[in-house]
């Protein structure tokens, strides 16, 4: 998640103007020019100097922390952002920016005070909402995620993250259909949102459209196979996808197929409850009983608190 640089920020400039600070704009603008062609690098080395030259100026900051974050270095975007918030107190975009990179490093009570008081100066910035939003699907708190994600669209329909959160956190309170409409928008705007393809498959198997179902973890998997380095969250949505369609598979009729995608599973995670579970599952309805047994033996030792079966 972005929370990208608006140009409208060079307002809080002095009108009036020093050598140093005339250089210090100069070096702000080729960083920002850099930064749009993707020479991140470049744009720190040229936010660097600004801040070299004017200690001081809250868009430098501000720039040189979207950098570092473009960059990956978090913890130096972090320091950046919280200067030009020290700077201006009520720069709402550099709370919101701020708030996107503890989203990154998994502070999300960080996160998510940063995204209120940005709202709070600031209640039409969409991304704002839908990080928050986003932040507050994954503390559980659902109600409040519907409301700050329904606000992100009303600002900006075109939000396909907030379309695919929208419909995931709808699909948690069994609303189906709302989320299967929600997760077709997603993945309508941007046909590469992995989790979108996932959970429209997971809503669509709750609704028995195996086929569906089917088609958009195929598709999921597929994207996924694309990727050239694979981060935990990558694996971690690849296992999802080897559940899901083990479990369509399964209610197909396909056991051969359930089988192949629920070994994929434990292979990705061996200490998997689930995936063991849907391996034994599997092989018991094929009839193989006796590996089936060692399965659903490992699924509920990994997790006691599995019922054993008959």
């Amino acid at each position: 998640m972005r929370i990208y640089i608006i140009a409208s920020i060079l307002i809080i400039a002095p009108s009036f103007t020093t050598s140093a600070q005339e250089t210090a704009r100069t070096h702000i603008s080729r960083g920002e020019a850099l930064l749009a062609k993707h020479d991140v690098d470049g744009a720190i080395a040229e936010d660097l100097e600004a801040v070299h030259l004017e200690p001081n100026n809250v868009v430098a900051h501000y720039d040189l922390g979207h950098a570092f974050q473009e960059q990956g270095d978090l913890k130096r975007a972090i320091v950046e952002y919280r200067e030009a918030i020290r700077l201006k107190p009520d720069l709402a975009l550099g709370h919101a920016s701020l708030a996107a990179a503890l989203q990154q490093t998994r502070d999300l009570d960080g996160a998510i005070a940063e995204n209120r008081e940005a709202i709070r100066l600031d209640p039409d910035l969409p991304g704002a909402h839908s990080n928050l939003g986003s932040e507050l699907r994954a503390k559980g708190d659902l109600d409040e995620a519907i409301t700050q994600l329904r606000e992100a669209l009303r600002l900006n329909h075109d939000d396909a993250k907030a379309h695919r959160d929208l419909g995931l956190v709808l699909g948690k309170k069994g609303e189906w259909d709302l989320s299967i409409a929600e997760l077709r928008e997603a993945v309508h705007l941007d046909p590469a949102l992995v989790e979108a393809h996932i959970g429209l498959g997971a809503a669509l198997g709750m609704k028995r459209d195996w086929d569906g179902d089917i088609a958009e973890i195929h598709e999921a998997l597929r994207l996924e196979s694309r990727k050239a380095i694979a981060d935990a969250n990558d694996v971690a949505l690849v296992f999802s996808s080897h559940i899901g369609l083990a479990g369509a598979l399964m209610a197909k009729g396909d056991l051969a197929g359930a089988i192949v995608e629920s070994r994929e599973a434990v292979q990705i995670n061996p200490s998997s409850a689930e995936a063991h579970y849907a391996l034994g599952m599997a092989l018991k309805a094929k009839g193989n009983t006796e590996e089936a047994g060692r399965e659903l033996a490992e699924a509920q030792r990994l997790n006691p608190k599995l019922k054993p079966l008959p």
